[in-house]
């Protein structure tokens, strides 16, 4: 009755050693299948081979060979895999991690052909021989007479299967795994294929013995078979057990005394601490539940977990390209190829050059699409840059180094390519691009200057205009002299405006037909610009102090914004031109509620014909008007923001410098025609109010006119 009741536990035992070697090595197989499928599923290099049609292209022998490296660092880091290889039903060819030949040049041809035209999707094959090359062959190379299991799955996972992808499992190797699982035990366990073939078996494994226990695994279809090394190893093992069981019994029996004696001894702290504990804790049912929870909490985490070593890899990688690019790292060719070998980039660096696509109007871009419309637009962007580049075999690196410009690394000539990018953007997407292409890059050290060259163009388009590429900059003979005469001419207009005449409007058109006509960067015409508003405040504030809070309140803000967006000269005069004109309207509001102010058009209308009279003084015109000085005073000052004295020099220096632009006349002549009867007080009030004497004045007139010629 012991010998039947050991035999039957024997047979149990027997049943769960083969039931874990079946799990052990199950788990290896769905291990390789679930990483190897993992990788090539999020593999973009894999997707392309399948579909891709041009396969004499050097971007599709570039495209092979990645793809081979790719199976190479799958069949290193799992040293049971043999050998990977692909075949696409397109072109009947094989690509595997040692060569890319036809099917009918290849060893395992026969296997492919039978399994192509199965119906399965997916399936573990039986133990087989394996000739990757053709058994013709008089040499011995890798890959030839491997004895291997096959898992064998059609390609592309989720869409029309246009292939075969083979992972074959090195038997031998499997078979040292298998028996190291098995460690020294008396039992043997053996991986049988479905026709009866044996795949691995543990060592001793006599022919008359038989098996005890079979277990079927679901996952590959597989048997393990289990038994005795031996006829008679049960009978021994029996009675080895019957000594032990005895030996047991007494010890338990001795045991059990001593515990009783240490109980009747310690029992009271024992029960004390029992009801400590429990009071503390009331277990239930819901525990299993708890530890349920916690198990998906801990596989969250390690998701979570996953998703940010990913994340850490790709902002890691976002900062050494932006270091390198900034100019914060300076890298050699060998640093460069080293980083693109962990990329899985192409590593020989070659001539470059960087672009810069600049998205135009962005601040308009931020405020009419929301931030996840604006990512969708980029991602379209970027894509349709590799995409496009990429087809020509120009290798690339792309990042958003700023919200609004993708800085792309290409290795080769992308001018036609940037074209035609430029073209699908304006068709297809809501927006326009610029686009700066850089020099020749020859060293990697040379990247982050060969960036700034391609800024500095795109910064040439506030006058050269948006949607257009740039590749040079544009030849300019614009001096420093003209930029000096659209300040003067700002001031002009803007003294005009203050007194109410309407020259200020066409004085201004000139002024930003001159700027367009420039080749001018971006930066130089933003502080041109703010030079202009302040010389535009300055006057308008020197004005009465209502002039001075219309401007405050509602044109200042108004050019301040116009600064911030102004994309080309063009779009920078419409709205200027349309905030000052508000401008004009309030102050001509301003002065028809004044009725003072017509009484001081009366005053200049006098004063613009008799400001050459030297005699000219505040009594004079006072008495003319039938005013007394200080009423003629403070008319002057409400009306104009200057006082008497100030109000005469402006009037007759205006005119000195326009005779002295447009006239041949002596500075003397001029000087008397400005009511200065000598010459030295007329160089010298002319020199305060403009700051160069009449004579330089004049060489500056004179060189601008031939300059503009």
């Amino acid at each position: 009755m012991l010998m039947d009741t050991h035999r039957t536990y024997s047979d149990q035992a027997n049943y769960k050693f083969a039931q874990t070697s079946a799990q052990t090595m199950d788990s290896w197989l769905n291990l390789i299948e679930q990483q190897v499928i993992m990788e090539l599923n999020r593999n973009e290099k894999f997707q392309r081979f399948l579909y891709e049609t041009e396969s004499e292209t050097e971007a599709f022998q570039f495209l092979k060979t990645q793809l081979s490296q790719t199976f190479n660092k799958v069949v290193q880091f799992n040293h049971l895999i043999d050998s990977i290889y692909v075949y696409r039903d397109i072109d009947q060819t094989v690509l595997s991690s040692r060569s890319f030949r036809q099917l009918g040049e290849f060893g395992d041809k026969e296997f492919v052909s039978r399994l192509a035209s199965e119906a399965l999707t997916e399936q573990w094959s039986s133990v087989r021989t394996y000739n990757e090359y053709h058994p013709l062959l008089e040499y011995k190379v890798e890959g030839q007479n491997v004895r291997v299991i096959s898992y064998v799955r059609k390609v592309p996972l989720f869409m029309s299967k246009n292939g075969l992808l083979v992972i074959n499992i090195n038997v031998n190797r499997l078979e040292t795994l298998l028996r190291e699982n098995a460690g020294d035990s008396v039992g043997y366990v053996r991986m049988v294929d479905s026709e009866g073939n044996i795949i691995a078996a543990t060592t001793n494994i006599p022919e008359e013995a038989k098996a005890v226990s079979e277990v079927h695994s679901s996952v590959s279809g597989y048997f393990y078979e289990s038994g005795w090394t031996s006829k008679d190893i049960s009978e021994e093992v029996f009675s080895f057990l019957n000594l032990w069981i005895a030996a047991g019994t007494v010890g338990v029996i001795a045991i059990t005394v001593g515990m009783l004696w240490l109980l009747r001894r310690f029992a009271h702290p024992i029960d004390s601490l029992i009801n400590r504990l429990t009071s503390k804790r009331q277990f239930n049912r819901l525990d299993f539940e708890y530890l349920d929870n916690l198990m998906d909490e801990l596989i969250h985490q390690a998701s979570e977990y996953h998703f940010a070593s990913n994340q850490y890899h790709d902002i890691t990688r976002k900062q050494w390209f932006r270091e390198v690019l900034n100019g914060e790292r300076t890298i050699s060719r060998e640093d460069w190829e080293m980083h693109a070998y962990e990329e899985g980039m192409a590593q020989e660096w070659t001539a470059s050059r960087v672009l810069v696509f600049e998205i135009d109007h962005y601040k308009d871009f931020q405020e009419k699409y929301t931030p996840n419309d604006q990512s969708l637009f980029k991602f379209a962007i970027e894509q349709v840059v590799k995409e496009m580049v990429g087809e020509d075999g120009i290798r690339i690196w792309t990042t958003w180094l700023s919200s609004e410009q993708l800085t792309v690394i290409a290795h080769g000539e992308p001018h036609d390519q940037a074209q035609r990018i430029k073209q699908w953007v304006k068709v297809h997407l809501p927006l326009t691009m610029s686009i700066g292409i850089s020099g020749v890059v020859e060293e990697p050290c040379q990247i982050a200057e060969s960036r700034e060259e391609a800024l500095e163009l795109l910064s040439y388009k506030a006058t050269q205009g948006i949607d257009r590429i740039y590749t040079a900059i544009p030849n300019s003979e614009r001096s420093q002299l003209e930029i000096l005469n659209v300040i003067e001419m700002t001031a002009q207009a803007a003294y005009t405006l203050r007194m109410g005449t309407d020259d200020w409007r066409e004085q201004m058109i000139q002024v930003f037909d001159t700027i367009e006509l420039s080749v001018t960067s971006r930066s130089r015409l933003l502080t041109l610009f703010q030079y202009m508003n302040f010389c535009l405040s300055k006057v308008i504030k020197e004005g009465p102090e209502s002039y001075r809070d219309t401007f405050d309140k509602s044109i200042e803000p108004q050019l301040i914004n116009l600064l911030d967006r102004f994309e080309t000269v063009h779009e920078y005069r419409d709205g200027w031109l349309t905030a000052v004109n508000a401008l004009a309207d309030e102050l001509e509001q301003l002065r028809a509620g004044n009725h003072k102010y017509e009484v001081f058009k009366q005053i200049e209308q006098y004063m613009k014909q008799c400001f050459h009279d030297p005699d000219l003084s505040l009594a004079k015109i006072s008495e003319h008007f039938c005013l007394s000085n200080s009423h003629m005073s403070r008319l002057i000052k409400e009306a104009t923001g200057v006082n008497w004295t100030d109000y005469v020099t402006e009037l007759r220096v205006r005119h000195a410098k326009i005779l002295l632009s447009t006239t041949n006349k002596s500075i003397q002549e001029i000087g008397v025609e400005c009511g200065y009867l000598h010459q030295v007080s007329f160089g010298r009030v002319f020199k305060k109010q403009v700051g160069f004497a009449p004579g330089d004045y004049r060489k500056q007139a004179v060189l601008k006119k031939e300059t503009a010629v």
